[in-house]
């Protein structure tokens, strides 16, 4: 547990000696420095961890081994595998790659994209970093690795969706499916863009969550009854009961949840304050994590919508929070905290930390104790 905690006071330290206490309004080049330095941080501690540190390292060790030595073979015997992970695999054999070569490779794809992410979309990438980092999405990103690259792939070609670009869209969605098939639940993000928070919205959404909460088994028969895509998770424990997330994640998420909307309610401007997405559709997505936290108690299947709506909390809070104002001189944009604003940006960050310490106590993802490869 230590090395985790020290990681994330590590970075603290980073950022407060890169940005001074002022990560709003500085230079491209600090915010490069500490994303760079974040990504090597990251990447080191998950790259280089043994085989038995999180529930699938060593599963998809033995997946990679088997691959390296066939023909693509192994997709007839295991056919949950997709064949874009399988390609990926080869191709770190075909140039000498071992396993660990493929767990440090795809942690540092992953850590990439997010901090990349973070650095093209948000005002405040030290607290987008502080909120991932508490958050499950890095520690997750130890065992589901295939869905991790195709959460990856998605950010690195968000500007597709900014740009409301459909078809393109639909291309980056369709490869990052062949990394993990659930990458196609993901499309339904496209729509988000565009939500605004209004009367109208919150009438339909509000029945829509309560139906969906009431009616969940008879929804997924339903709808996974159409044919066999998702193959072993149809009445499958990753549906109903196994690891499944608890109230306690829930019950965070909703207030989460809360605080966005009364940020909302404060910070009235909606201005994009970067091209990322508007403060509606930040709302749109925390009420899409909230109500998945919720059917997590449940079916722990849902925690694929949940962490990738993570990069996006850690983005879009900001914007929550800071108010834009545009200076007279220049006509550029400064931001600002309210005092309001202030204590929810507190709040937040006291939650996420509370988060990160319950996830260390209760060894989330096995990720407890750690050692590296070479002790194997």
């Amino acid at each position: 547990m230590l090395i985790y905690i020290f990681s994330f006071l590590l970075n603290i330290l980073i950022g407060l000696l890169i940005f001074k206490g002022k990560a709003l309004n500085k230079s491209d080049k600090a915010k490069k420095w500490y994303l760079y330095l974040t990504v090597i941080q990251l990447t080191v501690l998950a790259g280089f961890r043994g085989y038995y540190v999180g529930f699938d390292t060593d599963s998809y060790t033995e997946i990679f081994n088997r691959i390296a030595v066939s023909n693509y073979s192994v997709l007839n015997t295991e056919t949950w595998l997709e064949i874009g992970f399988v390609i990926y695999c080869k191709l770190i054999s075909l140039f000498g790659g071992n396993a660990q070569c493929m767990i440090f490779l795809s942690s540092a794809i992953i850590n990439i994209s997010v901090c990349r992410f973070i650095y093209k979309y948000s005002i405040d990438v030290f607290m987008s970093v502080y909120l991932l980092m508490c958050f499950p999405y890095y520690y997750y990103s130890f065992d589901i690795i295939r869905y991790f690259i195709a959460i990856s792939i998605i950010l690195f070609f968000y500007k597709y969706i900014v740009e409301r670009r459909f078809i393109a869209t639909c291309i980056v969605i369709i490869f990052a499916s062949t990394f993990h098939s659930g990458a196609i639940f993901l499309f339904a993000f496209y729509f988000l863009y565009k939500f605004k928070l209004n009367a109208v919205n919150t009438i339909i959404t509000v029945p829509i969550i309560v139906i969906v909460g009431l009616s969940f088994s008879e929804l997924y028969i339903f709808f996974f009854s159409i044919g066999d895509v998702f193959g072993r998770y149809i009445y499958d424990s990753y549906w109903f009961g196994g690891s499944s997330g608890g109230y306690v994640t829930a019950i965070m998420y909703v207030v989460i949840l809360i605080l966005g909307i009364i940020a909302h309610s404060i910070n009235r401007s909606d201005r994009k304050h970067t091209e990322l997405i508007s403060n509606d559709a930040i709302i749109g997505i925390l009420i899409v994590l909230a109500m998945s936290s919720i059917l997590f108690t449940r079916a722990r299947m849902m925690i694929r919508i949940m962490l990738f709506c993570l990069p996006f909390l850690a983005v879009g809070f900001p914007n929550l929070v800071y108010v834009a104002i545009k200076d007279r001189v220049t006509k550029d944009n400064y931001f600002v905290l309210t005092y309001e604003t202030l204590l929810i940006k507190i709040c937040i960050m006291a939650i996420a930390l509370y988060y990160h310490v319950f996830m260390l106590l209760n060894n989330v993802q096995n990720i407890i104790p750690y050692y590296p490869f070479w002790n194997n």
